[in-house]
């Protein structure tokens, strides 16, 4: 019995050890657990002192990228009222689109028609060509005949102390004298220096002939245009002693030169219409060569770059400066007359403005 007893207690105390042994190796095993939880915590709490260290820049860039995403949520915006916009406009092509398709179903037609058209603006160009090439030949055959007509005229009244072939009239008289380098030769290669003076005298000659003149300017032109005497666009008082020889001794102080701008002129005597202009006096020996109306590019002819400049300033003077009531009239002097291109230009020009042109021959 005490072997048996002794034998029980014995196995009690193996089962006994055999659990001890178990919750030893579980106890280790806990142990091992805590020892890498401990670890794990340790690496959790120095990552969330670095997360700590790092929150304030982590959150600049969550502001920043909240700002960013409120942008790309307005550009997204935009771009969807673009696309709509562009819809809208694909819909309007679109119908654009079906609406030149059945016009282009007509074009065969519109060829043909468009073939005649063609042939017939053709022959009306070649007999406006035609017609104007006769208008400016009746022009300048008026022009020669007003000229010999002004002559005889001028010559008469020279002996009767008036200015011939344009009418003498104006109570508030411009007188544009070109003072362009042409002024002052023959051509382009014989300087003259009788001719400055004699236009100085002829321009002091028809002030003295105006009977009823009561206040006049002088504008003297050739790249640009200026006033000669007193102040800029204010009116002279004339004195029929005095007015005369002070304008001509004015007008020898000048050396001409320069091209002739005839628009700047003009524009320049019509701002005083407004204070009662009532004729103007053109004196100049050249059709105009500077100055706005030149086409882009200009012709390479200088006789074309003349005639476009002279359309041009005739059109502005008719349909703008002197389009409203009361008229300006103008009157012209061209002086050592040669050219029967000028005589027609301002002829045309005096004609327009209800004047009169006289052409003057070298004495």
């Amino acid at each position: 019995l005490r072997r048996r007893a002794l034998e029980d207690e014995r196995s009690a105390l193996s089962r006994s050890l055999s659990r001890s042994e178990q919750e030893r190796r579980a106890l280790e095993q806990q142990r091992l657990a805590l020892e890498k939880d401990l670890k794990e915590a340790k690496q959790a709490r120095a990552a969330a002192e670095n997360l700590a260290r790092m929150l304030p820049k982590v959150q600049g860039e969550r502001t920043a990228a909240l700002e960013r995403v409120r942008t790309l949520e307005q550009q997204i915006r935009e771009r969807q009222k673009e696309l709509a916009s562009l819809e809208q406009r694909l819909r309007i092509m679109e119908q654009l689109r079906k609406q030149a398709q059945a016009k282009a179903n007509t074009v065969p037609d519109l060829e043909r028609a468009l073939t005649q058209a063609r042939e017939q603006l053709k022959q009306a160009n070649q007999q406006a060509e035609r017609l104007q090439q006769q208008a400016m030949a009746a022009n300048r055959r008026a022009a020669e005949a007003e000229r010999l007509a002004g002559e005889a005229r001028f010559r008469l009244a020279q002996a009767e102390g008036r200015f011939a072939g344009i009418g003498l009239g104006g109570k508030r008289v411009v007188l544009l004298v070109d003072r362009s380098g042409s002024m002052g030769s023959v051509d382009s290669q014989v300087v003259d220096p009788g001719k400055w003076p004699e236009v100085c005298r002829t321009v002091a000659h028809i002030l003295t002939s105006l009977p009823y003149v009561e206040k006049f300017q002088v504008i003297v032109f050739s790249d640009q245009a200026s006033f000669l005497m007193g102040s800029s666009g204010t009116w002279l008082t004339y004195d029929r002693d005095r007015s005369p020889k002070e304008l001509e001794q004015a007008l020898l102080q000048v050396q001409p030169s320069g091209n002739t701008n005839m628009y700047a002129a003009f524009e320049l005597a019509f701002s005083m219409k407004a204070q009662g202009l009532d004729t103007i006096y053109v004196f100049s020996d050249g059709l105009p060569n500077t100055g706005p109306g030149l086409s882009n590019p200009p012709p390479q002819d200088p006789s074309d770059q003349a005639a476009q400049l002279g359309r041009h300033l005739r059109t502005a003077i008719r349909s703008r400066w002197n389009a409203d009531e009361p008229k300006v009239h103008i009157h012209g002097i061209g002086f050592f007359y040669e050219s029967p291109n000028l005589g027609a230009f301002l002829w045309a020009l005096t004609r327009e403005n209800g004047g009169n042109f006289v052409g003057m021959s070298k004495p």
